[in-house]
């Protein structure tokens, strides 16, 4: 993750493996500062990255909200599954509908497109002992069940816990058409009930760079470590733009809100 190819086949030479730590996490970290190069180097190891973090999170999920189509379609190469279900039920694709990234939307119907003809073909043309394939029609039951099946399913459980949660206070939330909550205001626990806090993050000392949409970590020392990574600084404080007030615990923030980084200068 340093860059230190030296020190990489030394450590290779004497049997160390990439697997002896979190590769779902090495390639979520590589996903987030959009860094492909890093992404190539886990697989060229022997890496999964398709693998998720211990959230349910995959690299893919974290491609699709920074929208890196290049990575996006490096990690379909690589078999990530477009219908995954992080912990709150969020799949990849659910995402991108969500945030409307056209371009990976339609990236993602090209390849169940081509997974849902490559299972029909393979289960309905058998091949003979011969060699030769059988022009008609497969009388038996396949044994790999139809991908259409397994994919409506999900996108209908999906969608039917999205209907019930507190999401609609946020901007996605509002264009879904989700109805109103009694107070108006959706907590991170609620939030985790049906889909993740979403937040806005910026960083006091660059004001250069734009806000960016993010998913909002399970602890306060995990928000930290995601705003140093996207940063590039060593993170001690978060703000809220709002109203300038210092925030030390998660369960304060809401869905829609947007924190400010800083260091202790």
């Amino acid at each position: 993750m340093e860059g230190h190819e030296k020190v990489v086949k030394v450590l290779l030479e004497h049997g160390s493996t990439i697997d002896a730590g979190d590769v779902g996490h090495f390639a979520c970290t590589a996903a987030e500062q959009g860094n492909l190069k890093l992404l190539k180097e886990i697989v060229l190891h022997g890496g999964d990255v398709t693998r998720p973090r211990a959230t349910g999170t995959s690299a893919l999920h974290t491609a699709v909200c920074e929208e890196n189509i290049e990575m996006v379609k490096y990690l379909l190469e690589q078999g990530a599954d477009v219908n995954k279900q992080d912990m709150h039920g969020w799949t990849p694709r659910d995402l991108a509908e969500q945030q409307g990234h056209e371009d990976i939307k339609a990236l993602f119907r090209e390849k169940l497109h081509e997974r849902r003809v490559h299972i029909e073909t393979s289960s309905s043309v058998p091949i003979l002992k011969t060699g030769i394939r059988f022009l008609g029609r497969f009388t038996s039951e396949p044994n790999i069940r139809p991908a259409s099946r397994e994919v409506s399913f999900r996108i209908r459980e999906t969608r039917a816990r999205r209907k019930t949660n507190n999401f609609d206070n946020s901007l996605f939330g509002i264009l879904a058409n989700q109805s109103v909550p009694k107070n108006g205001l959706a907590t991170v626990d609620e939030g985790r009930t049906g889909n993740p806090v979403r937040v806005t993050i910026s960083c006091a000392e660059k004001d250069d760079i734009a806000g960016k949409l993010v998913l909002l970590p399970g602890s306060f020392k995990e928000l930290l470590e995601l705003g140093s990574n996207k940063f590039g600084i060593v993170a001690t404080k978060v703000m809220n733009k709002d109203n300038n007030a210092e925030i030390d615990d998660v369960d304060v923030i809401r869905d829609g809100d947007h924190l400010i980084f800083a260091t202790d200068s």
